[in-house]
């Protein structure tokens, strides 16, 4: 069962330390660097403190995410370049309901190039993770 490790009113962070797997969940248009900014900051301890190792498996929740500013998208980019870099193995999202937000979305992790496939819904995202980590 996934432990929540952060949250606040844009951002929440869990790990299943089992799976080896991140559950961030995004939600609402967040234009507030200083939340942004804490969501970075938990993923560095998630990682520095060695709750995900190598080749771990994120599942991201967007589908309540709005629209980003520029600032804002521009820290999530640098967040999934550095997820890269220690070692995450792949991602699966659940897509916005925010055509936007999916926009913003496209762009950052196409710059980060950060492997990432969409679902419909979290069953299917679990089972593909859960394959790829075999």
């Amino acid at each position: 069962m996934p432990k929540e490790f952060m949250s606040n009113a844009y951002y929440s962070l869990s790990i299943h330390i089992g799976k080896n797997r991140a559950y961030p969940i995004m939600k609402g248009s967040c234009k507030d660097l200083s939340a942004v900014l804490e969501y970075k900051r938990a993923w560095e301890e998630v990682i520095e403190n060695g709750y995900l190792t190598d080749n771990f498996t994120v599942l991201a929740d967007a589908r309540l995410m709005g629209h980003m500013s520029l600032e804002v998208e521009q820290v999530h980019q640098k967040i999934q370049a550095y997820l890269l870099e220690k070692g995450m193995k792949t991602a699966a999202q659940l897509a916005s309901l925010n055509d936007i937000a999916n926009m913003q979305v496209a762009r950052a992790t196409q710059r980060s190039k950060i492997p990432i496939t969409a679902f419909a819904t979290v069953e299917e995202a679990e089972n593909y993770l859960d394959k790829e980590i075999v």
